[in-house]
This record gives structure tokens, C-alpha cells and sequence, in this order.
């Protein structure tokens, strides 16, 4: 299940999901998986600025 939530810590986001278990998605037994998005900043920022 991957939903693209985001992760965020403080009022930072951090992260979006790569694979949770989607009934199961605060277990410590089936942890979630992000994928840092620091090093896409740049990318993203670039999207954001040219959206019309």
C-alpha cells in the first residue's frame, strides 16, 4: 500500500510513504517505509514554481 502520505517531524515534511500496511500501519511489527525527500528539494521546488 503505498499512499504518498507525508512524514513530518515538527513542521518539517521530511519524507513521503513507500510501503505501509495499509491495516496495519502503526504496528511495530510491519513498520512503515519512506524515502527522504531532501535530496528531491530541488526537483520539487522546480515543480511547484511552474504549476499554472
Amino acid at each position: 500500500y503505498d499512499s504518498g502520505g507525508p512524514l513530518v517531524c515538527g513542521n518539517t515534511a521530511v519524507g513521503v510513504t513507500s510501503f505501509a500496511y495499509e491495516k496495519l500501519c502503526n504496528s511495530p511489527d510491519y513498520p512503515n517505509v519512506y524515502t527522504k525527500i531532501s535530496p528531491y528539494l530541488e526537483w520539487i521546488d522546480n515543480i511547484i514554481r511552474n504549476v499554472k
